[in-house]
């Protein structure tokens, strides 16, 4: 019974680590997924299957023509790592100063 108990606690903790560790989609994939027609914009109707471009898709709509460009979906939702400034007495390159 013990190694049936060990063996599921393992797989508990290891199937979260491993699933953190996937990719995610890139936009690029996102706008060819809701692109349904293949004209190279997304329309009001193609974006209502992902609630998220759904939501944000006036403020995306950066020209107001009522479907969003490959630039406009980009620009929208592309993530940008965010540039942190290192903690004071510290240096990026060489570590902490002393």
């Amino acid at each position: 019974m013990k190694p049936y108990l060990m063996l599921t606690a393992v797989a508990l903790v290891c199937v979260p680590a491993f699933a953190q560790n996937q990719p995610e989609p890139s936009t690029s994939s996102v706008f060819d997924a809701l692109d349904t027609n293949k004209d190279g914009r997304i329309s009001k109707a193609e974006a209502q299957a992902h609630p998220v471009v759904s939501q944000a898709f006036a403020s995306a709509d950066a020209d107001g023509d009522g479907s969003l460009t490959r630039q406009e979906f980009n620009s929208t939702f592309t993530t940008r790592p965010t540039q942190t400034t290192p903690p004071p007495g510290t240096s990026p390159e060489a570590g902490p100063t002393r």
